[in-house]
């Protein structure tokens, strides 16, 4: 039974075509055909020539899983004809059919008695000796001439038939001899009888001429005999040069077998390459298909905003509204302001009176604590290489564990000329790196400055007043003039900027207000959802917001 061959699996088949143990030559081949058959089945399926290819005397073809859909499955064989011209008459061409049984196709994995799985060629190889035309080929033995002219038996027999008249001969001699004793016998006895004796010296005349003639004819058959054994000599002589011919052939076989074999693992890591690209290419769809199922939920996303947008202007042009109530009530604020600048002038004299006492104080703390030693200037106690400076952090990190007490005042250079003072005022040292444990000591640039501050003239009073009034309008044409969408409110630098005692004027956010109002008439604007506004009515809670616009 010949090898299994799954349905579906290309089918790689070598066949080497050996002639007499020489490899066939097929340079002068001419009519070449190959096709595959059930076994006892007429029916043929032709290998095209692009399925197939010949390297020395190697018939190479594939029968791909597409020929196999036509196949019915069971045993096949494939049968190569051609022909070459005779050696005998170069007028005559001599037909050459050979056929061998391949592979036995099925239908599944289960009918090989194992699987298959990852396997799509399947390789056979094959032998093949081609038998002789009805004439010799050239080159060829004595023995197979007389084959070929109808001789009948081994070449043992054959060569007995060659020796055979030589043995007759020397059979037929050693009668006649046999014949002459008997005659020179018979003449001895036969001297009392002349006539006897006349006759049996005609009888051993007649044996002498017969031995002679055996002789002759021995001689004649030994002669032969010894062409015959030349002739012999010389197809042994052929014999080994066929052998060595054949041996060559061997080599060359075992040769393209070798290259059969790298062509076959070159096949295989094309294959593997190829399903790695396909695995590749696959994944590069599917990233492909993920991509654009994402675009297209962009798509959906960016629709849903060009909607949320259209909505929004709807209500940018509500909150436009608000903002002009919101301009009625920053008017009244404005007032509101203008009262509360005069109650500043008016406190302004007795807050400067506090201001100097205080620094004055704080002046005096920090030359008791000098004079009570209790100042570490870090800049003399732990030096810095030329050019570098304390800040803060380094500043109290550098004085040492056992210098580190409640009250003690720090100073160091932050720059050229430039000096900073600050004192601990934590409860424990523990928290000496807290920042909120520390506060600044004033030094005398510092005094003169809120001194300056402080000393205000009306001109300046004046200034600011008016600097205060244009804002006030800036704030009331910014909220008549345009909605107050997300990204506008954001970027207000003007309403930011404008505070009243210390508090912005006009505060944002993304949902209702959290905390309390910093002084009646403060605005609040809900930037997610534009045209809700409230307004501070009083200071104590939350609820002193009211909501004035939607």
């Amino acid at each position: 039974m010949s090898k299994k061959a799954r349905r579906g699996m290309n089918i790689r088949i070598g066949w080497p075509i050996l002639r007499l143990g020489v490899p066939e030559d097929f340079s002068n081949a001419e009519s070449l055909t190959l096709h595959i058959s059930r076994v006892n089945n007429n029916v043929k399926t032709f290998i095209p020539d692009t399925h197939m290819s010949i390297a020395g005397n190697v018939v190479s073809f594939i029968v791909t899983s597409e020929m196999q859909k036509a196949l019915t499955s069971g045993e096949y064989k494939a049968t190569i004809s051609y022909r070459k011209v005779s050696a005998t008459s170069p007028t005559l061409w001599e037909p050459y059919v050979l056929d061998k049984p391949c592979f036995t196709l099925v239908d599944s994995s289960e009918d090989l008695g194992g699987t298959t799985d990852g396997m799509e060629v399947l390789t056979i190889e094959l032998d093949g000796e081609i038998g002789l035309p009805k004439e010799a080929l050239p080159g060829a033995s004595a023995y197979q001439i007389a084959v070929a002219h109808g001789f009948e038996g081994d070449e043992a027999e054959w060569l007995y038939s060659l020796k055979k008249p030589a043995i007759d001969a020397a059979a037929a001699a050693a009668i006649a001899a046999n014949a002459a004793n008997d005659a020179a016998d018979a003449a001895d006895a036969a001297t009392s009888e002349l006539n006897t004796v006349m006759q049996l010296l005609a009888q051993s005349e007649s044996g002498r001429v017969q031995a002679e003639h055996g002789r002759v004819n021995a001689e004649s058959s030994r002669q032969q005999a010894e062409e015959s054994r030349n002739i012999k000599e010389g197809e042994r002589n052929q014999a080994e040069s066929g052998r060595d011919q054949a041996e060559t052939g061997r080599v060359q076989a075992e040769q393209g077998r070798s290259n059969a074999e790298q062509t076959r693992e070159q096949s295989e890591s094309i294959r593997s390459n190829s399903e790695t690209a396909r695995q590749q290419a696959e994944t590069s769809r599917s990233s492909a298909e993920t991509a654009r199922t994402q675009a297209e939920q962009a798509r959906a996303q960016s629709e849903q905003a060009r909607t949320q947008a259209e909505t929004a202007r709807t209500e940018a042009e509500s909150s436009r509204k608000t903002a002009e109530n919101s301009r009625t009530e920053a008017e009244q604020s404005r007032e509101t302001a203008e009262t509360a600048r005069k109650q500043a002038e008016q406190a302004r004299g007795t807050a400067f009176d506090q201001k100097i006492e205080e620094a004055e104080q704080a002046t005096a703390a920090a030359n008791t604590a000098a004079n009570a030693q209790n100042t570490y200037n870090v800049t003399v106690a732990v030096p810095l290489t030329a050019g570098s400076y304390y800040n803060k952090t380094t500043a109290r990190a550098a004085v040492p564990t056992v210098s580190r007490k409640l009250g003690l005042v720090i100073t160091y250079a932050t720059a050229d000329k430039v000096w900073y003072t600050e004192k601990y005022i934590g409860t424990t040292v523990a928290g000496w790196t807290t920042e909120s444990n520390w506060e600044q000591v004033p030094d005398k640039a510092q005094i003169d400055q809120v001194r300056a501050d402080l000393n205000l003239d009306e001109y300046t009073i004046a200034e600011a007043l008016n600097l205060l009034y244009n804002k006030i309008n800036s704030v009331e044409k910014l909220l008549s003039d345009g909605s107050l969408g997300n990204l506008q409110v954001d970027m207000l630098t003007t309403v930011k900027g404008f505070n009243y005692n210390g508090a912005p004027l006009i505060l944002t956010g993304t949902t209702a207000p959290s905390t309390a109002p910093d002084f009646v008439g403060q605005t609040y604007i809900n930037t997610t959802s534009p045209g809700t506004v409230y307004t501070a009515k009083g200071i104590g809670t939350t609820a002193d917001w009211k909501q004035t616009s939607n």
